[in-house]
């Protein structure tokens, strides 16, 4: 588990590193119990280097897979034509 490293190098909690991740994605954790509440406040103050959120990234990036792949890769050829398009 890459956050656990993480949170060693840093000495910081695995939620702690993995909520300064969420944050850094643009969304908000929800609340929970008081002890929640405190680490999800004291992400805000997290500050993780561009190896450690490469690293983080990449352990939660999705992969696609058939036909999700196939269907992604030609979304421009299998869209509706726009209005006023009358090349297509």
């Amino acid at each position: 588990m890459r956050r656990t490293v993480i949170a060693a190098e840093t000495g910081l909690t695995s939620a702690r590193v993995g909520l300064a991740w969420v944050l850094r994605q643009g969304l908000l954790p929800v609340l929970g119990t008081l002890a929640q509440v405190h680490d999800n406040l004291g992400a805000l103050a997290v500050r993780l280097d561009g190896k450690q959120l490469e690293r983080l990234d990449a352990a939660t990036r999705v992969h696609r897979a058939y036909p999700y792949d196939f269907l992604y890769d030609r979304r421009a050829a299998l869209a509706p034509p726009e209005p006023g398009d009358r090349d297509r």
